[in-house]
């Protein structure tokens, strides 16, 4: 196994993400992260950083969910662009991401998820 390849699957996994997901937000075609996790080649350093971010990203959105209080409602996880409507700072991050973020935060005490029946994304509602 390559030095990144471990920590490539299970940052993805762990966050919700496919590896189209990824590759989006590391800018690179899917076959890249397939051939980085298979360890086929190995992953260059330069995207260190953008994994990092992500971790961080995530972790802010936790706190700024868990903060917040109140009530987020979640919406269809394959409907992107009511996602981003709502949560435009998060694009091109998908809902599946979003759906790990609100329930850790859920699991925090602070906020309460429901499934939105209109399937509509909403924030932190009091």
């Amino acid at each position: 196994m390559t030095p990144h390849a471990g920590r490539l699957i299970w940052t993805r996994l762990d966050l919700g993400l496919t590896k189209s997901n990824l590759a989006d937000w590391l800018g690179v075609h899917q076959k890249s992260v397939s051939r980085w996790e298979r360890s086929e080649r190995p992953m260059p350093d330069e995207f260190l950083p953008k994994i990092d971010e992500l971790h961080c990203i995530t972790n802010d959105a936790i706190e700024r969910v868990d903060t917040g209080g109140g009530t987020v409602a979640l919406g269809d996880p394959e409907d992107f662009h009511a996602f981003w409507d709502t949560w435009p700072e998060y694009e091109p991050l998908p809902p599946s991401w979003w759906w790990v973020v609100t329930h850790r935060a859920q699991q925090r005490g602070h906020v309460t998820v429901t499934y939105a029946d209109d399937n509509r994304y909403s924030r932190n509602q009091k």
